[in-house]
């Protein structure tokens, strides 16, 4: 959980703190006490592997105020909901697999079992209205997601160029919002991940009533959800 200041590229732009993201979204069994203690001596585990930048655990929130997915994909195998997910940068692809070595292939901590594994590419990065608190932030907003067509992948990212960073960048509270492709792993190409410094900051982004409007375009209405979208996340701290 090493905070560093964000990457930029050759021509200025933002990036995130590493080009690839694992996310590890588990289910905690019945009877397990000691739920973020655990946590987090997963992700001390975790850091201590080569070729891992960072990481950090989060309680996977049901947020009542943050609509469900819509259009869901088919036979995803998603069976049950998680109740955390883990979050860690990486290098290279080649950290990612590594890490799964390190790790004995993908085993779970102790007392919890393994809903998803993704490793994911990021694309693009946005700065928000404040500078994002290092690698990772208090409050975060995933999304994954597939297009109904290939044309519509072009018109998702114009989307997300006109309408939704400029929405996003003028919220108080939001810090930083990242665009992925997956790597391996999980049944979506795409995905999003928002970054806030509270609670609230999240929720005015995502209210029905905010939202509504990005909601009625018609990209957004060929836009395809995974059942674990959205991930909503408060970061789990020592």
């Amino acid at each position: 959980m090493t905070a560093t200041s964000a990457r930029t590229r050759a021509n200025g732009g933002l990036v995130g703190p590493a080009p690839f993201l694992r996310i590890a979204w588990l289910r905690q069994r019945e009877g397990l006490a000691p739920k973020h203690r655990v946590l987090l001596s997963y992700v001390a585990a975790i850091d201590a592997a080569a070729g891992v930048g960072s990481s950090q655990a989060y309680d996977w929130i049901q947020d009542p105020e943050v609509e469900g997915p819509g259009r869901t994909i088919p036979n995803e195998g998603i069976g049950v909901l998680p109740t955390a997910f883990v979050l860690t940068h990486l290098n290279t692809f080649d950290d990612a697999l590594d890490l799964q070595r390190q790790l004995r292939t993908a085993a779970p901590p102790a007392g919890f079992d393994l809903v998803e594994l993704v490793v994911y590419r990021e694309i693009d990065c946005k700065p928000g209205h404040s500078p994002a608190m290092g690698n990772f932030s208090p409050e975060v907003h995933f999304g994954a997601y597939n297009m109904m067509k290939p044309e519509d992948e072009f018109g998702i990212a114009s989307w997300y160029i006109d309408r939704r960073y400029p929405r996003f960048r003028s919220g108080e509270g939001s810090l930083r919002v990242r665009r992925f492709v997956s790597a391996c792993g999980g049944a979506a190409k795409f995905a999003v991940f928002y970054e806030f410094a509270d609670r609230k900051a999240r929720h005015a982004q995502f209210s029905p009533t905010d939202h509504e409007g990005e909601a009625q375009d018609p990209v957004i209405e060929r836009t395809v959800h995974s059942l674990l979208s959205p991930t909503i996340g408060s970061a789990i701290t020592g």
